[in-house]
């Protein structure tokens, strides 16, 4: 199994692991690849990062960089629970700081850009496509990830 890094349109990586380079491409083709985040089918490889095999010297190239090294068997619970606590205080700072405009979210952030509405901070619900559109515009974006229901 080869393992592939890949960005969805709206900028989520995730990493996937498939028999081959070939096996990647036609389960694109077919439809099969989705992000796990915004479940969005466009979907494109990118430069992984290198990896080090070997006794001794596993994970050093990315210990030297302060990069997590992965551990084969996912994250640890703790590790989760820090992400989640992150991502939660992340989304509490913005929802105090911004005006939720729900599902109108593009439309408000294109009419900002254009200059037909005063810039103010803004959250709300934008489809893929819709994010896609702002940022062929030059308009920026910055999903926010959904969470789920967390036992802690």
């Amino acid at each position: 199994m080869k393992s592939f890094s890949l960005i969805c349109q709206t900028g989520h990586e995730f990493d996937l692991m498939v028999k081959s380079l070939g096996s990647l491409e036609e389960q694109k083709q077919r439809g099969l690849v989705t992000c796990p985040y915004c479940d969005s089918k466009e979907v494109t490889r990118v430069l992984s990062r290198p990896s080090v095999k070997g006794g001794k010297k596993r994970g050093r190239i990315e210990k030297e960089a302060n990069l997590p090294v992965a551990s084969p068997k996912g994250p640890t619970k703790s590790e989760l629970e820090k992400a989640y606590k992150f991502v939660s205080k992340l989304r509490a700072k913005v929802e105090a700081s911004h005006e939720n405009v729900g599902d109108k979210f593009a439309d408000e952030a294109r009419a900002m850009h254009y200059g037909e509405k005063e810039e103010r901070g803004i959250y709300g619900e934008a489809s893929p496509r819709e994010v896609k559109d702002l940022v062929e515009e030059g308009i920026e974006v910055t999903p926010l990830p959904a969470l789920p229901k967390h036992d802690a």
